[in-house]
């Protein structure tokens, strides 16, 4: 068991985005850290790229997650490594 302190707003903030994906907040600092592990790095790119505006980002960010959602409903629940869903969506 870990006990972390987050900023009460961030938390909240957090917890509703990821829901929108169909996780917890708790299953999506494990994905975080599974995937270090796995990279043996920090897992995301830190800095100021960004390519498309936001609003376009976010659109289709929503798209992939939809996706993503509806195979893992349709297979059973099944979880896939987050480096195959980013893959096949074409994230990477």
């Amino acid at each position: 068991m870990l006990t972390i302190n987050i900023d009460k707003h961030l938390e909240k903030q957090a917890e509703t985005f990821f829901s929108d994906l169909g996780l917890d907040l708790e299953t999506a600092i494990n994905m975080f850290i599974v995937q270090s592990l796995r990279q043996k790095k920090n897992p995301f790119t830190i800095g100021y790229e960004n390519n498309c505006d936001e609003e376009h980002e976010d659109a289709y960010d929503a798209k992939i997650a939809d996706k993503a959602y509806e195979e893992y409903v349709k297979d059973g629940y099944k979880s896939y490594p987050i480096e195959d869903l980013y893959k096949k969506y074409g994230v990477i």
